[in-house]
């Protein structure tokens, strides 16, 4: 999870976390994203307000009916895809997200957990 400087105010942890939301949204695989600074009160979640989360959703790589839950075909009967040719698996998705979310103030991505999307 990428960090700003230990130093930074909330003012500019909130800037950071803006920007790679934003930047992340343009991607087209992605879904939502919402980033979070800080920590609870708890013992649990020792992060400090330098420590940026984000939380990536993207979208399902073939078009869902919504009433049968089936892929929607093509006239040719193959799957239509909702994602871009280059994008192969949720790997490819992931690096997009990476040069999109690396910015200048904040340190580089160090750890992610890519989970499947439900759909």
């Amino acid at each position: 999870m990428p960090t700003t400087m230990p130093h930074a105010s909330i003012g500019e942890a909130l800037d950071v976390i803006h920007k790679q939301d934003v930047a992340i949204r343009a991607i087209p695989e992605v879904e939502s994203v919402v980033g979070k600074i800080g920590r609870v009160e708890s013992a649990l979640d020792p992060a400090p307000i330098s420590m940026v989360e984000t939380v990536v959703n993207y979208v399902p790589e073939y078009k869902i009916d919504p009433v049968t839950g089936d892929r929607v075909l093509d006239s040719e009967g193959k799957p239509i895809r909702n994602w871009r040719p280059q994008i192969k698996n949720p790997n490819d998705i992931w690096k997009e997200i990476i040069k999109a979310a690396t910015l200048p103030e904040a340190h580089p991505l160090q750890s992610f957990n890519l989970l499947p999307h439900e759909s």
